[in-house]
């Protein structure tokens, strides 16, 4: 009898970790939710007890009236999320508006791992509680304990301040949800990411290459930071001699300021050759950093910018990632560092220009480089020596940190002597020059 009853305590136990888990009903105790920006969240009586969804208490979701992406996340953590054996997530809603839900699952405390998807509420599906599943079986991590929520992610139907949006049942599930069109995942017979098929119409078009010189309106938007597409370059003398370039001002009012660009279709990165080009010029030395997100896993690049007052041309290499079902590109300058870090404004103003996203091999002739090209002595008293192995030198241009040229020649040469001794002491930025294409080399006079 013992064994019996041990069996059958077995097969339930068995049984109820093979139908999923009940995460957050309201009801009964639960893990609470948290703001991750300035969203609200409330548990609160059910306001409308009906159709799939007649329980007491639901989560209220308060939404800022903001144009930028604000959830809540739940607060502590459960046990690590096993996909093989529950990869789909089931939530009910209940929403005024066709707005979009965007469900993420992460790691705390290392945030920066996650995985998300989303879905499109329609008009029809809108004022009556309606179930959403989430299927992960794409995903492979082993170390997801926590649950994030945006309704109106992208603020694509501006809600006002105080909107609010209601969720219940949250659980995770080992039933894998019929192939959609909207879930985020090729599978059945698509062609491509919830695109193609018997049962899906033509894949759309996605982002795969943008350029952005400022001299025609652009796409740009920004959060928490203000951006003119429409400023006049402040320094025209070096890389950058045209007219019109973007402007950042406030670049840390926030952890996450950002500009951005937009393609609800997805951003293409399934050729493995995509990359980034963007020129910058401000006060200051800092990280920029460009991400791939929203969607799926988010990629991230960053590069140094260190020419201070310089027009400077960053690269960012996405070779190595393919995805497509991405749809933002953001670019932030000094990522998580506020305002209060740096408080003076003026260091919080940035201009750019060039902005380019296309065939990496392609995006500058700065990529290559000069064989054997060396620069000595360096810092100097008097000149330097300018060699390489055996490009001709066709140009040597030489600017202050004001972007003010001061030596121009066309040695015509393997090697030149740059003749320092009328510069003041200081750092220089020297552009140097082959009939392959140009690099550019720090230069310092003691």
């Amino acid at each position: 009898m013992k064994k019996i009853t041990l069996l059958t305590l077995l097969l339930i136990a068995t049984v109820q970790q093979f139908q999923g888990q009940m995460l957050f009903d309201f009801e009964t105790s639960s893990i609470g939710f948290g703001s991750w920006g300035s969203a609200g969240f409330a548990q609160i009586t059910n306001p409308d007890p009906s159709g799939i969804n007649t329980s007491s208490n639901v989560g209220e979701f308060t939404h800022d009236g903001s144009g930028g992406y604000i959830g809540i996340e739940s607060d502590g953590t459960f046990d690590n999320i096993d996909f093989t054996a529950t990869p789909t997530f089931k939530v009910k809603v209940w929403v005024d508006e066709p707005v979009e839900v965007i469900f993420k699952l992460q790691n705390n405390p290392t945030y920066q791992e996650n995985s998300e998807k989303k879905y499109q509420v329609s008009q029809e599906e809108t004022s009556k509680w309606i179930q959403l599943e989430f299927n992960f079986s794409d995903v492979t991590a082993t170390n997801y304990n926590r649950v994030v929520l945006y309704f109106d992610g992208g603020n694509s139907i501006p809600s006002g301040a105080g909107h609010k949006y209601y969720f219940d049942d949250i659980e995770k599930s080992s039933e894998v949800a019929d192939p959609t069109c909207t879930d985020g995942v090729q599978n059945g017979d698509e062609t491509g990411v919830d695109c193609g098929g018997s049962s899906c119409n033509e894949c759309p078009a996605l982002l795969s290459e943008f350029n952005f010189d400022f001299d025609t309106p652009t796409s740009i938007t920004s959060y928490n930071l203000d951006f003119n597409e429409n400023a006049i370059n402040t320094v025209t003398d070096g890389i950058n001699p045209t007219l019109n370039v973007g402007e950042l001002t406030g670049v840390n009012n926030d952890w996450w300021s950002q500009i951005k660009v937009e393609d609800a279709n997805g951003i293409d990165l399934s050729g493995g050759d995509r990359g980034i080009s963007l020129k910058v010029k401000g006060p200051r030395a800092l990280p920029v950093t460009i991400k791939i997100e929203s969607g799926g896993d988010e990629h991230a690049v960053t590069v140094n910018y260190n020419t201070v007052d310089i027009w400077q041309e960053l690269l960012f290499d996405f070779t190595s990632f393919n995805s497509t079902n991405n749809t933002k590109i953001a670019v932030f300058f000094d990522m998580k560092v506020n305002g209060d870090v740096v408080t003076d404004p003026t260091l919080n103003i940035f201009q750019i220009d060039d902005f380019v996203f296309g065939n990496f091999n392609t995006l500058s002739s700065d990529i290559f480089e000069i064989e054997g090209l060396v620069t000595f002595p360096n810092p100097t008293n008097n000149s330097w020596n300018i060699s390489n192995k055996n490009q001709v030198i066709t140009s040597i241009e030489v600017f202050n940190v004001l972007g003010k040229k001061v030596i121009s020649m066309q040695p015509n040469t393997i090697s030149a002597e740059v003749d320092a001794s009328n510069l003041t002491s200081g750092l220089y930025i020297s552009k140097i020059a082959t009939k392959l294409g140009t690099v550019t080399r720090k230069l310092i006079k003691q």
